[in-house]
């Protein structure tokens, strides 16, 4: 459940910065996002054949897409709630 945390995190920092229009901060949230571990994943379960690998894999990627979309939403009508933006 970290991974899925991380990405939460990840685009709630990346949104405030979009909101902010702060690219450095932008910037900063791709640096802590753990993206890339599923992909690798993806790619070592599809050539070595282990198909268990491959398809938590893509199911980690899916589930971090969709935290990563519903939270970035909901923290941009909070800020726009609020009067931040």
């Amino acid at each position: 459940y970290s991974f899925v945390w991380m990405v939460f995190l990840s685009a709630i920092i990346a949104a405030g910065g979009l909101l902010g229009d702060s690219p450095a901060i932008v910037v900063g949230s791709m640096v802590i996002a753990p993206m890339v571990g599923p992909v690798l994943t993806a790619g070592v379960g599809a050539i070595t054949g282990d198909g268990r690998m491959l398809i938590d894999s893509i199911y980690y990627q899916v589930a971090g897409l969709f935290v990563a979309i519903v939270g970035a939403t909901a923290f941009s009508f909070l800020l726009k709630l609020v009067g931040f933006v």
